[in-house]
């Protein structure tokens, strides 16, 4: 029997998940940690297994998960997606391109499956990352969040987009620019 190869986003999906992992770290212990966050088991799908049966695993779902107490208020408050290598309908004008005919892109799965996984995990908020080849990752999350962040923090001061996607309201930044506009007593405030 054949060997089969591995999709190509197996590959790229794990060693992203754990860059996440490391800079949502370092980012939530003010450079300190990089341990505090992990890969979730089988990016979620043990959560979701189980919850079929009526069973909670808590922090498993989505691709993140906290491996240190002191991350928990972070995974009390986002579901974290990462979403790596894709190339096909993840910019904004395949997103405009698309609206006239109604079909949903890519982005569009992706934020409905993390709409169920925040549900089931008891979250309050979903963070998809996305990271294209070549180019910088992206944090996408609600206006209704982005909005509640400014007026903590104050006008967003870096570049973003923001777009309504079929009845979702999303604001697309730059990880960098986000992460250092927005801090872990920011979401203290939030919560």
């Amino acid at each position: 029997m054949a060997k089969r190869k591995k999709a190509s986003g197996m590959k790229k999906g794990g060693p992203f998940e754990r860059e996440m992992a490391t800079e949502l770290s370092y980012w939530w212990t003010d450079g300190e940690r990089d341990d505090t966050i992990w890969r979730t088991q089988g990016s979620g799908g043990r959560a979701k297994t189980r919850s079929k049966t009526g069973l909670e695993t808590k922090y498993q779902y989505g691709d993140l998960s906290p491996t240190d107490p002191i991350a928990i208020p972070l995974f009390d408050y986002f579901l974290f997606e990462c979403k790596r290598g894709y190339t096909k309908d993840i910019d904004v004008l395949s997103i405009l391109d698309n609206l006239p005919t109604r079909r949903p892109t890519i982005i569009l799965d992706w934020w409905l499956e993390a709409i169920i996984d925040k549900k089931l995990g008891n979250r309050k908020e979903i963070m998809l990352l996305i990271k294209r080849d070549a180019h910088q990752t992206v944090v996408t999350i609600s206006r209704t969040l982005f909005s509640k962040l400014e007026l903590i923090g104050g006008a967003y001061s870096y570049p973003y987009i923001e777009c309504r996607y079929f009845k979702y309201d999303l604001v697309f930044c730059i990880f960098s620019d986000f992460f250092t506009y927005f801090s872990p007593e920011d979401l203290k405030l939030l919560s």
